[in-house]
């Protein structure tokens, strides 16, 4: 049976939960988890004792996409913490709009968005590995494909710009 490839692209440093990652990797037979980026030797270190976790390192940005082509899920195992309370981390857009589900800890920014085939908030490892098992399962209906890349087109740059625009806009006398 083929391998489900996971896929994680970023930093590799404190506010990454690498047990997480390495927990949810260790009961998860049927995936390889592909990590791409730069980090912390101590982390990297952690992610390569295991078997079924493939770093491949930094990688130039104009690349990432043909690595997401592989992947069934983007997963953002963020430690949930003072940092990423407020973090909106731009690669869950980035996975949506590679058509990707995505499975996420439960980050305030990300929760808005969970939606079964979409995006999957989990915060443990058996919970994390679940979901991540649902959302390869949903990986190519296309109609949540669609939608996953209808939530990304929504939080682009340009949406967001416009959005900002009419803000300020209301603001203004007429």
């Amino acid at each position: 049976k083929d391998l489900a490839v996971v896929g994680y692209v970023g930093h590799i440093h404190d506010w990454v939960d690498v047990d997480l990652i390495v927990s949810t990797a260790s009961v998860l037979s049927n995936a390889i988890f592909v990590i791409i980026g730069p980090g912390s030797l101590n982390l990297i270190d952690e992610l390569k004792k295991s078997k079924n976790i493939l770093y491949l390192g930094p990688k130039p940005y104009s690349e990432l996409v043909s690595y997401l082509a592989y992947c069934k899920v983007g997963i953002i195992p963020f430690k949930l913490n003072t940092l990423n309370e407020s973090t909106n981390p731009i690669k869950l857009y980035e996975y949506l709009g590679a058509g990707l589900p995505v499975v996420s800890t439960g980050m305030n920014e990300v929760k808005q968005y969970q939606q079964d085939g979409v995006v999957y908030v989990a915060d443990t490892a058996p919970e994390f590995a679940a979901c991540i098992n649902n959302a390869i399962a949903s990986s190519e209906n296309i109609e949540l494909i669609t939608k996953r890349m209808s939530v990304a087109a929504h939080n682009s740059w340009p949406s967001r710009l416009r959005l900002v625009h009419n803000e300020i806009k209301k603001c203004l006398p007429d």
